[in-house]
């Protein structure tokens, strides 16, 4: 397997970015959007490790994940900071607008 190094200058930070890949046909900048977005996903699936107590997923297919990932935020809603901020208790109906932020 052929591996390439990638770099990027990030001009926000103006922090140089390499990545090792075996993808030769995309450019630094998109290697460097497709990391950045994949640690978003890992920081969300951390969340909800950490706050809703899903320590493992039942399943591999996006309804089974996207199943448990509700029936977690329908059962504790003590791990939502959207909720806990609040100065009411949490309510059954609160449940989807809290999780279209996450899904």
């Amino acid at each position: 397997m052929k591996l390439l190094d990638s770099c990027f200058l990030d001009p926000e930070t103006g922090k140089e970015l390499r990545f090792v890949t075996n993808t030769d046909h995309l450019g630094a900048k998109t290697i460097a959007d497709l990391y950045k977005e994949s640690w978003q996903i890992e920081l969300f699936f951390k969340w909800i490790k950490q706050n809703l107590r899903v320590k493992t997923f039942l399943g591999t297919s996006k309804n089974v994940v996207l199943t448990q990932i509700w029936i977690a935020l329908c059962v504790s809603p003590a791990g939502l900071p959207e909720v806990q901020d609040q100065n009411r208790p949490f309510h059954a109906t609160d449940a989807p607008a809290v999780a279209a932020q996450y899904l």
